[in-house]
């Protein structure tokens, strides 16, 4: 998406949010703001480093507004929440990186299965690494390959380019170099999860 248009988009969800909150819809507002948070983080940010704290409030947003779209069909959990935890600015990550994987299970792992649906996202803060679980009961897939020690995927995962996970683990290697882990276990029709491992500092 070209900046110019981005800009307009922004701009019109903006001008929308702002006659909802005239007209007291704010659920619609509130959904709005969160369309163009969403939006700013994926398109304005790209290619930074960031804050895992950055990360894991977007992925908030997104759980919120996959939630709106599917109501009940959908349950999301996050633990614990980004708010208060200072140790996640410790820890830094390319720019989705925690996103690509919540996305795979919102866009892609519930394809061709009867809801509900579960997706949860869960962190756990050690003395020099933090591990971020990602894990969906969906359709799964052949995570059969091995690349440098890690857990790879199969060449079908993901989208193509940025946001895949095969560039989500390049971005990876070129920012932690080795110092990073990662671990994707899934099967077909047993679900995803995946383990990212990060040093703190």
């Amino acid at each position: 998406m070209k900046s110019h248009e981005l800009e307009l988009l922004l701009g019109s969800l903006s001008s929308i949010a702002a006659l909802c909150a005239i007209e007291n819809a704010d659920r619609s507002r509130r959904l709005l703001k969160s369309v163009a948070q969403l939006l700013r983080y994926k398109y304005k940010r790209r290619g930074q480093v960031l804050p895992l704290a950055d990360e894991i409030q977007t992925v908030e947003v997104l759980f919120a507004l996959s939630c709106a779209r599917y109501r009940d069909q959908l349950v999301t959990v996050i633990a614990p929440a980004a708010d208060g935890h200072t140790d996640w600015n410790a820890c830094y990550v390319p720019h989705y990186t925690i996103l690509t994987f919540a996305e795979n299970s919102i866009y892609h792992a519930f394809e061709r299965t009867e809801p509900p649906w579960h997706v949860g996202l869960h962190v756990v803060p050690g003395d020099t690494a933090i591990a971020i679980v990602v894990e969906d009961d969906g359709i799964g897939f052949e995570a059969q390959d091995y690349l440098g020690g890690r857990s790879g995927v199969s060449a079908g995962a993901g989208d193509a380019g940025y946001g895949s996970i095969s560039s989500t683990l390049s971005r990876l290697d070129a920012y932690y170099g080795s110092q990073y882990e990662i671990r994707i276990a899934s099967s077909p029709g047993a679900g995803t999860r995946v383990e990212l491992t990060l040093p703190i500092g």
